[in-house]
């Protein structure tokens, strides 16, 4: 979804003269109709939209991956097959016969193979789904949504985080330690040495995304979160580093972007749904600008940080010991 995508739909929004074919052309505005659709046991047209929109988008990758025939049976299985598909779209005779003459014959398979076929399902969407849509608190959500995709709140949250500490690393505070780049990740104070560098070279959104989603996960695991909050992280990451066009957008598939804005509409987002550029972004940052952090004047600030965790730590415990101490 583009930023002029983003745009159309927010005036049409504003107006309430939403139109289909603008939430269609956006991921993250369809997951709302989609979530709609599933609620009223309806969703086997839009479905099969979504389904053949990505398969298009992504006809080439799939052929360079090999997965092509497999993403060609899926639809089959799933949409149209009448002996397996269980989501099962409206066609007349003539055209459930013609496109089950192409199934397992890649000789016929082509980008725009399934295309013929979505006239009805369209036209099921917008004549008995969309109407109820825009009626619903479903449609509602989304405007509330998509108007403020970022809540300040999420900066004041405590996150528990790993710390270097919690590990037996052997760290002696007298002498150099050759940190790795896990260790580095996985400590927000020492990230944030490491995004110090990278902010100084102009290219720290890989690293913020990366610390965006463990908190996502962290807070995704703890009790004490709702899953609003999960909702509302998941939007701040996307809309901060997935949106197209947006300052601090970060290097990801499309295939990617796709899966990620089709679940911001869950009440809870799953847990991995950012798992895939996770990895991403933890492979650009090791291979990309490890190297050159470890060969920078911040890289001896590592060693001088957690000296000061581990005298702030030292500190607190003797803190507690005092506290507890005063009250026997």
């Amino acid at each position: 979804m583009g930023s002029l995508v983003l745009a159309t739909a927010l005036t049409d929004l504003d107006m309430q003269t939403a139109r289909l074919s603008t939430i269609l052309r956006s991921r993250v505005l369809t997951s709302f109709l989609r979530e709609y659709a599933d609620s009223q046991y309806s969703s086997e047209s839009l479905a099969f939209l979504q389904a053949e929109l990505t398969f298009r988008e992504h006809f080439v990758s799939y052929e360079r991956k090999g997965t092509l025939d497999e993403e060609v049976q899926k639809i089959f299985d799933t949409y149209i097959d009448e002996n397996k598909a269980e989501m099962q779209i409206c066609l007349t005779s003539d055209e459930y016969t013609e496109v089950m003459a192409k199934e397992g014959k890649p000789e016929m398979y082509s980008r725009d193979m399934f295309f013929p076929y979505t006239d009805n399902p369209k036209l099921t969407v917008e004549r008995d789904i969309f109407p109820r849509f825009r009626k619903s608190e479903f449609f509602a959500d989304m405007k509330e949504r998509v108007d403020n995709p970022v809540r300040p709140y999420l900066e004041t949250v405590a996150v528990k985080r790993k710390s270097i500490l919690d590990r037996d690393i052997g760290f002696d505070t007298s002498k150099p330690y050759d940190f790795s780049f896990e260790e580095i990740i996985e400590d927000r104070d020492l990230s944030k040495v490491f995004l110090d560098y990278l902010e100084k070279q102009h290219c720290g959104e890989n690293l913020k995304c990366v610390m965006q989603i463990q908190d996502y996960k962290a807070r995704w695991n703890d009790a004490s979160a709702g899953p609003e909050e999960s909702q509302d992280r998941a939007f701040a990451i996307y809309f901060s580093f997935l949106q197209p066009g947006c300052p601090e957008e970060v290097s990801a598939e499309s295939i990617v972007r796709h899966e990620v804005g089709g679940l911001l509409a869950r009440k809870k987002p799953p847990l991995d749904m950012y798992d895939k550029l996770l990895a991403s972004l933890l492979v650009q940052l090791k291979q990309q600008d490890f190297e050159g952090f470890k060969k920078s004047g911040q890289w001896g600030d590592l060693s001088f940080v957690v000296r000061e965790m581990e005298a702030k730590r030292r500190a607190m415990m003797r803190k507690q010991s005092s506290s507890a101490c005063a009250l026997m």
